[in-house]
């Protein structure tokens, strides 16, 4: 099966940028994973955020004592 030299570029590119994309998002999940650590000793959707503004964490803490949680 015979493939035009323009096709056969075209999907090289096209594979190329989903490789790229591939990366990219992987390499996001991993720095992202970094900062998020999920704490299973608390309960199953506790999620504690190690950010410059503060753990998200203490921030659901503080609602949850207002009662908006």
């Amino acid at each position: 099966m015979a493939v035009s030299r323009r096709t056969g570029w075209i999907a090289a590119c096209l594979l190329a940028r989903l490789l790229m994309v591939t990366v990219l998002l992987m390499s996001v999940r991993f720095v992202l994973a970094n900062y998020i650590h999920w704490d299973h000793t608390q309960g199953v959707y506790k999620l504690q955020s190690y950010t410059k503004s503060g753990s998200i964490g203490q921030l659901h803490n503080q609602f949850a004592d207002i009662g908006l949680s």
